[in-house]
């Protein structure tokens, strides 16, 4: 019975864990491109991180909003926009003097972005349908002993 407990509490104990994982894969934006020119690298780089952020949250909303409702997106700008981001992972970053490309994954704040949502009246969905393989079949058409 003890080790039933144990079994049940570490159970238990992983299941935010797992919430969370979940979460931050559904608020994940990965593959947003950003190029910007300005009259610095450090000012181009402000710019194109800053450009992505719509792009990226358009993304997110469309993903967890149904098409019925896309014309109800928030349209957020500056701080409002960044403070729903958690943080960004850059890829392929190049830089020159005056331009900056690169790759940017944004991870969105659940929280936040649901807070948003629920308070304009947007519906929204969090669970994502797992994969399932059909195999069709038929039934009494194919005999391999003929």
């Amino acid at each position: 019975m003890k080790r039933l407990w144990i079994f049940a509490g570490l159970w238990f104990g992983l299941m935010p864990a797992q919430a969370y994982a979940a979460d931050a894969a559904l608020y994940t934006v990965p593959g947003i491109e950003v190029d910007a020119t300005a009259g610095s690298a450090n000012a181009a780089r402000d710019i194109a991180l800053a450009s992505g952020r719509p792009a990226a949250f358009q993304r997110l909303f469309r993903r967890i909003t149904p098409p019925t409702d896309w014309d109800q997106q928030p349209q957020l700008e500056g701080a409002a926009l960044e403070r729903l981001i958690l943080s960004m992972q850059i890829a392929n970053e190049r830089r020159s003097t005056t331009r900056y490309l690169a790759e940017v994954t944004y991870n969105f704040n659940p929280v936040e972005v649901r807070a948003l949502l629920q308070n304009n009246g947007i519906r929204f969905a969090e669970a994502q349908a797992k994969a399932i393989l059909v195999i069709p079949t038929l039934n009494g058409v194919y005999d391999p002993q003929s």
